[in-house]
């Protein structure tokens, strides 16, 4: 191997009879250390046979955030409780001998390994003009950098009737989402035109449901189970990145389904099992498929057409 002249402009291309150019610079180095550690403890207590209670605690660390060693963690924690309703004295529903009801509250955390608090640059080459090598900023140094934080909650209830010919469950839910990593624009005088760090926030709930049931169960068997989703999440703080004012914007609905599910049914006999699954979703939008002009004009392959 040897040193090769990236600057130089005066190699012949053999490629056009005559013609010199520099050589293409296709090297690069890349260097990174990722650390973590966590500590994690829980811990649960059940009285009578009918309350349950739970409890976990967690600090993750990481050397991705900040530069002082109380930065660099983030302290994590749930609870919950867990209620066997028919296992209480006064319940009398014969047709519904199991019911339990469940609730849970606390924090994840998360990691965009795409930053970190340092300073990071992209080294490039054959700079327009001098064909030096250049750096570019990616991101500004962040000594603020934090963990990104979901609060979640969560209530669920479970439900069988006799034999278990239906059972399922309902769950509703609500998460926040905190210091979730996102570009906000910058001023130019700086260097740099947007700024990634946690910028951004979010909050949506929704509820789950499970519905199974047995239709038939003899020596052909038929169950079918029922799912039914609804999910609403919204964009509580953010910045726009684009030229255009917000009330230049037109809000066309969001890209993800608001409800979905499924339809699922199972048959079988003599250790065969054939299934059929319907999905659905509703309450969203998409782009079609429009024409790119352009390629349309010059008879492109792609017939001209794009999602736009």
């Amino acid at each position: 191997s040897k040193i090769v002249d990236y600057v130089s402009s005066n190699f012949p291309v053999y490629s056009s009879q005559g013609g010199i150019g520099a050589i293409s610079n296709g090297d690069s180095q890349n260097y990174g250390t990722d650390r973590y550690r966590s500590w994690f403890g829980n811990v649960s207590y059940s009285y009578l046979n009918r309350y349950l209670f739970t409890a976990s605690a967690r600090l993750d660390q990481s050397n991705l955030f900040g530069v002082n060693a109380n930065q660099k963690g983030v302290p994590l924690y749930a609870i919950g409780a867990g209620w066997t309703i028919n296992e209480e004295p006064f319940y009398k529903v014969k047709w519904l001998p199991e019911l339990k009801a469940r609730f849970t509250y606390g924090y994840n955390g998360n990691v965009d390994k795409t930053l970190s608090a340092y300073t990071t640059a992209r080294y490039l080459t054959n700079a327009p003009g001098t064909n030096l090598p250049y750096a570019v900023v990616v991101n500004p140094p962040n000594p603020s950098l934090r963990w990104e934080r979901v609060q979640i909650i969560n209530a669920g209830l479970d439900f069988a009737t006799i034999g278990k010919r239906i059972n399922g469950s309902i769950e509703f839910y609500s998460k926040k989402g905190i210091d979730l990593i996102g570009q906000a624009p910058y001023a130019p005088v700086t260097g740099i035109l947007s700024f990634k760090g946690n910028t951004a926030n979010i909050a949506g709930k929704g509820i789950d449901v499970t519905l199974n049931t047995i239709i038939i169960q003899r020596k052909i068997s038929w169950f079918s189970t029922v799912l039914f989703s609804y999910s609403d999440d919204k964009v509580t703080n953010a910045s726009l990145m684009a030229n255009a004012t917000a009330e230049e914007k037109i809000y066309m609905g969001g890209v993800r389904p608001k409800y979905f599910g499924a339809f699922r049914n199972s048959v079988s006999y003599a250790g065969f099992q054939l299934s059929a699954n319907i999905s659905y979703r509703l309450g969203y939008v998409f782009r079609k498929n429009s024409i790119r002009y352009y390629a349309n004009l010059i008879g492109s392959v792609d017939n001209g057409l794009y999602s736009g």
